[in-house]
């Protein structure tokens, strides 16, 4: 699906609400960036904190992801099944293309995967922030948080796979600890 055929489908499922100046995503206010200021930002706290920026990224995906649990899913009496449609609402955000590569509730896996971040080229240029493994971890950590909704139980998340370490796409595996 082309993104002008996505963003019209977010429309009129009440998904996306844009008005000049203003915009709505899951009736949440939203503020659309260049990616290189979004990472000006990442660079910056790591300059002035000696605190490890994806650790940081990881925990304000948690809590995006409760924001979507909360927000989106128990507000809407959103089924555990509808969280998987949620998820590919994340395409307008400008991360990549995002991808449920498989999800089983019974098995409680959740596989997804992002592809042509532009984080993945900002990370290499970056001299400040030059991390030896996977840095989707904002993603991973909201993936994190709609899994343990979804499975209603905690859960390890992994990225498997990291396009900014060469490989095709990034790959987040979440399911339940046994």
């Amino acid at each position: 699906m082309a993104l002008g055929e996505l963003i019209k489908d977010l429309i009129r499922s009440n998904t996306l609400t844009y008005e000049e100046g203003h915009i709505e995503i899951l009736d949440i206010p939203g503020v659309m960036l260049p990616a290189s200021t979004y990472f000006d930002l990442l660079e910056e706290v790591a300059r002035r904190t000696d605190e490890d920026v994806l650790d940081i990224l990881f925990e304000v995906g948690l809590r995006h992801g409760e924001v979507a649990v909360e927000d989106v899913g128990r507000k809407n009496n959103t089924s555990k099944r509808q969280f998987i449609e949620t998820i590919k609402t994340g395409n307008v955000m400008g991360m990549g293309k995002i991808t449920v590569e498989y999800h089983n509730l019974e098995e409680e896996v959740l596989v997804t995967s992002i592809k042509g971040s532009p984080l993945n080229s900002l990370f290499r240029e970056s001299d400040v922030l030059n991390p030896n493994g996977p840095v989707h971890h904002f993603f991973r950590g909201v993936m994190h948080t709609i899994s343990e909704e979804m499975f209603n139980a905690e859960v390890e998340s992994e990225e498997e796979q990291c396009e900014y370490l060469g490989d095709d796409k990034c790959v987040i595996r979440c399911e339940t600890i046994r």
